[in-house]
């Protein structure tokens, strides 16, 4: 029975040398100071501070979100050798796996100077994250260098509408008429979300990305933006410009009645020329916070057509949602084909139609319209159902 334990014992020995070892183990947490904005991080305090000794090192500690923020990561170090400028921090780098085989998107491995700060800003998704920092393995000043490096994160929440949505799978359903926002970060490269409109609706998307920080921190590319289908076939492709905070917009979409998806990649964008639109992929990373709002305007129906004394005609017609204003068209013709005129109403719902000729049938329909914030018209509605009326007085 002894032998049999020292046999087992032996065994799982032998396998655990020839496993790789669990980094987590000598994962230490630090620190993250919750910040009100990114743009000052002034008040951030040193996290940790760790004693460098001569001959090698490498380190990893690790530290925790927990909503998607804004994070910055600071760096100051006094490693360096006696005599020469050499043995440094030559790897500074954040992770977003244990192992540190994965940086996070935005970051890349970078140098620690002596007594020289090295920041970092980055975008990141709710979740555990690791910092890697040591020394150039086998350069030649290492067993000659020592100091401190000192580790300070902060990190500015986000309020976002949607998240979790980084695949068509994973796409949320949003509503129209109301502003939504979701964010392009280390995790969400691509964002999805789903909405769904009645028949013959007129739409118009607008898109931007918000950030803060200037893109000398966080670069600011053009992101793609396309609309898709049910059937996932393309019905609109644009770009969010390479400025923050200002809008793209889709511009007028007649849209049937239905599900839609909208996708925003913070990776590619589109070539637009002559021979058609090209994804491209972006040299850089794009992060912040992308705002959505998708308008939309229903047509409206006539509810009413009278006759009024002196050869007029009284329209009245439904309020349409986000509507700034009507226009009445009326014809001798069916098919609007000829002796055509066109009313504007502005905000009533109601207009009287004047110089008709007795006897005579005039066919009459309606469309709402949104305003610019130019005063120009924007959205223009399908025209209503036709109706008919014979004048009589």
């Amino acid at each position: 029975m002894k032998n049999m334990k020292k046999i087992l014992v032996s065994t799982a020995l032998a396998l655990s040398l020839l496993l790789p070892q669990n980094i987590s183990a000598a994962v230490t947490p630090i620190n993250t100071t919750t910040i009100t904005s990114i743009v000052d991080v002034s008040s951030v305090p040193a996290s940790s501070s760790y004693a460098v000794p001569t001959g090698e090192y490498t380190n990893v500690v690790s530290f925790s979100i927990t909503l998607p923020s804004y994070v910055y990561v600071s760096a100051f170090s006094t490693v360096k050798s006696t005599y020469l400028n050499g043995g440094n921090i030559d790897i500074f780098a954040v992770y977003s796996d244990e192992d540190c085989t994965r940086p996070v998107a935005g970051d890349s491995s970078s140098k620690v100077d002596a007594n020289k700060r090295t920041d970092k800003y980055l975008c990141l998704e709710a979740g555990t994250y690791y910092i890697k920092f040591s020394k150039n393995p086998g350069a030649l000043l290492n067993d000659k260098s020592s100091g401190t490096f000192t580790l300070s994160v902060g990190a500015q929440p986000l309020d976002v509408t949607v998240s979790k949505n980084a695949s068509l799978d994973s796409a949320q359903k949003i509503a129209t008429d109301t502003l939504q926002t979701s964010l392009l970060s280390n995790g969400t490269r691509s964002l999805w979300v789903t909405f769904k409109v009645p028949s013959k609706t007129t739409a118009s998307i607008q898109t931007s990305l918000a950030n803060p920080l200037s893109s000398d921190k966080m670069p600011c590319v053009e992101s793609a933006v396309t609309l898709y289908d049910a059937n996932y076939k393309v019905i609109k492709d644009w770009n969010i410009p390479n400025r923050y905070y200002e809008t793209s917009n889709s511009g007028s979409l007649s849209l049937a009645g239905g599900t839609y998806y909208l996708k925003v990649s913070g990776d590619e964008h589109y070539l637009i020329n002559k021979y058609g639109d090209v994804l491209r992929e972006n040299t850089q990373a794009n992060f912040g916070i992308v705002n959505m709002k998708i308008t939309t305007l229903k047509k409206t129906s006539i509810s009413k057509l009278t006759n009024v004394k002196g050869k007029k005609a009284k329209v009245s017609y439904k309020k349409a949602a986000n509507a700034k204003g009507y226009e009445v068209q009326y014809s001798t013709s069916k098919k609007f084909s000829q002796n055509v005129k066109t009313k504007n109403a502005g905000t009533k719902t109601s207009i009287t139609l004047s110089k008709l000729t007795k006897k005579k049938t005039y066919y009459v329909r309606v469309r709402a319209y949104t305003m610019d914030g130019n005063g120009q018209k924007e959205l223009i509605s399908a025209w209503s159902a036709t109706k008919k009326i014979t004048i009589k007085k």
